[in-house]
């Protein structure tokens, strides 16, 4: 058995460590992570929505949505039960719950499951971001919408593929001085 301190062992050892910081950036980065408001606004409109959700359409536009999710969010207990009391689609139809509805959007549109999941995951942290605000809100004021956080600054995404990169360069400069010994 060779000794611990053997250059190719140690070699051996920076390089399957490359190799799980790789695949843990890219596990990271393909994490489903939650839009801002306005990234959430880009992907309501780039994917369709806005040809029903317009001002005088059949549906509410951006703005009165997520005003009425925010209403929910002091009103109702889970997002599933806002839908089936509140929401009445055309012809009628009640949906039982909130993934039934965006199922019917997702068809609307023709978008794949991929491109709605961010954007499904943006309405259910925005109810609960709203509910926490309500729930912990005692002044009997009119109270804000909550804004998802993320609006600002680098996120979690950014910082931790700047990590893995930087992890990875010093691996491989470790790696190429062991080389050369």
């Amino acid at each position: 058995m060779k000794p611990l301190s053997s250059g190719k062992y140690i070699l051996g050892i920076l390089v399957v460590l490359a190799a799980v910081a790789g695949a843990m950036q890219l596990y990271l980065a393909s994490a489903e992570k939650t839009l801002t408001v306005k990234e959430a606004r880009q992907t309501f409109e780039q994917l369709g929505c806005t040809s029903c959700h317009v001002e005088g359409g059949v549906a509410e536009p951006w703005d009165e949505m997520l005003d009425e999710i925010a209403f929910w969010a002091r009103n109702f207990e889970t997002l599933d039960e806002a839908v089936r009391s509140e929401v009445v689609y055309l012809g009628g139809k009640k949906f039982n719950s909130f993934n039934e509805l965006m199922e019917q959007m997702r068809k609307n549109v023709r978008a794949s499951q991929d491109d709605i999941a961010p954007l499904t995951q943006f309405y259910l942290d925005y109810f609960e971001q709203n509910k926490a605000t309500a729930t912990t809100t005692t002044t009997g004021q009119p109270q804000q919408p909550a804004q998802p956080s993320g609006d600002t600054g680098m996120s979690r995404d950014v910082v931790l593929a700047v990590v893995g990169s930087a992890l990875l360069v010093v691996i491989a400069v470790i790696a190429v001085g062991l080389k050369r010994r």
